[in-house]
């Protein structure tokens, strides 16, 4: 990985080694270097530090933000009594609506050095849109944790890169990576490419332009596999294969595995916060951004979730001074986890489930995560030729089963999904088959859900 020596990006003309970064770069390159430090803090020190922050942060928010001045006086409680870790677990979180309804939630300035503030618009998955602004300081930090990524997994830089995922301008190519990596490394050729392309042309195209690093949704993945496995053939300048913006399944991780010979890292990020988390190299567990985010895994009385369990998952962004991103549910779920044996400090989580629509709803009014049994790697649908598979409950009692197959399943296999599902789900639901040829339709996001409920 050698060093960029051009004035453009950051280096001082003239001046090889030992480098002097200046300017942005320089900046990133302190952040990313403390962020090597942090991370080996142990909890009880990463708290403090995230308290202490707060302290900093709640006081300009109560200020500036009208909206989060009220939210305080609704709660009783002050920015001080809100910087305690007690005070901070009395505040009610707030979920998508609130920044939706309320009037005057940004704050009316930034502190100085904070500026420009940008805006970020996202609907997530859910369809609901959401305006957040955003500071100089936050895209310092998104950037940090691009480069904490790329120095767990030791990126090889020289590679070219290529990144598939919504929204997406078509094809597009690019001399380098773009920053933050081509402020301070020299880098290969970038192209950038859609997620609505089938997976017999993203394959094709990752293939020709020599591929070294991918950065691709999930959904898109599962494609270019299928495509692989349909070919016989493998990506064979390929070496890392990073996914974004979408739950990672057991089953996908198994097959790009067995047919591209390759692992999957993924990162967890959102438009609303940045990046949340990022799986560790060693153990698979998810690291939680701690030095950016107090991230919270809350049961549904509130209190936080113990090892094993599944609960909210909730975001408070310490850096965001334009924006009170305090106590924010993203509507995602999560499974708490403990200490990670690779000695980092950082909290985890063992994996991402899904959002909050992706629970089933029983006819007792009860909403459960959906157990779905052979749709698992391990499952029978091993033995049926389903290339792609989505699962919406469109009634109480009513499950549409929208499927990509590579022949017409027979009625003896659509009876075996039938039978194994109202076991796997402990209730006689109805089954709708529905048939779709190539690839399931993806909402304009790109994102794509195995399971929604619409009830």
């Amino acid at each position: 990985m050698a060093l960029i020596l051009d004035s453009a990006n950051g280096m001082l003309p003239g001046v090889g080694w030992p480098p002097i970064v200046e300017g942005p770069a320089a900046t990133l390159l302190a952040l990313a270097r403390h962020l090597e430090a942090s991370q080996w803090l142990d909890a009880e020190a990463l708290r403090h530090r995230q308290f202490a922050q707060l302290g900093l942060l709640l006081p300009w928010l109560a200020q500036h933000s009208p909206a989060f001045a009220r939210r305080l006086e609704q709660a009783g409680l002050t920015p001080a009594e809100l910087s305690t870790p007690d005070g901070f677990a009395a505040l009610p979180p707030i979920e998508r609506r609130w920044f939706q309804q309320e009037e005057d939630v940004f704050s009316s300035a930034v502190p100085q050095g904070h500026e420009p503030v940008g805006e970020n618009v996202t609907s997530g998955s859910t369809g609901e849109f959401l305006r957040v602004r955003r500071t100089r300081a936050n895209q310092f930090v998104w950037l940090a944790m691009v480069m904490r990524e790329h120095a767990w997994r030791t990126t090889n830089f020289s590679l070219p890169l290529t990144s598939v995922r919504a929204p997406s301008k078509g094809v597009q190519e690019f001399p380098d990576w773009g920053p933050p990596a081509s402020w301070l490394f020299a880098s290969g050729p970038a192209m950038s490419l859609p997620t609505k392309l089938p997976g017999d042309e993203l394959f094709d195209r990752i293939d020709a332009f020599g591929t070294g690093n991918l950065v691709i949704y999930p959904n898109a993945l599962d494609t270019v596999v299928t495509a692989a496995e349909a070919r016989g053939q493998r990506l064979g300048k390929l070496k890392a294969i990073r996914t974004v913006g979408e739950m990672v399944s057991d089953r996908l991780r198994e097959r790009t595995r067995e047919v591209l010979g390759l692992e999957i890292a993924d990162a967890y990020t959102c438009q609303e916060a940045g990046y949340v988390a990022l799986q560790c190299p060693e153990s698979g567990l998810y690291h939680l951004m701690a030095e950016s985010l107090i991230v919270e895994v809350l049961r549904p009385n509130g209190t936080p979730c113990a090892e094993g369990e599944i609960g909210k998952v909730v975001v408070t962004d310490i850096h965001n001074h334009a924006t009170p991103v305090v106590r924010y549910a993203l509507g995602d779920h999560a499974e708490a986890a403990g200490r990670c044996p690779c000695g980092r400090g950082l909290p985890t989580v063992r994996r991402i489930v899904g959002r909050s629509r992706n629970l089933i709803r029983l006819p007792t009014g009860d909403r459960v995560w959906p157990s779905l049994g052979g749709f698992g790697p391990e499952g029978y649908l091993k033995l049926l030729p389903i290339l792609q598979f989505q699962i919406v409950q469109t009634k109480l009692d009513l499950l549409e089963v929208r499927l990509v197959s590579s022949r017409p399943l027979t009625a003896e296999d659509e009876q075996l999904i039938l039978d194994r599902t109202q076991h796997s789900l402990g209730h006689p639901f109805r089954l709708e088959f529905r048939y779709f040829d190539e690839r399931l339709p993806l909402p304009e996001s790109g994102k794509f859900e195995d399971f929604i409920c619409l009830v």
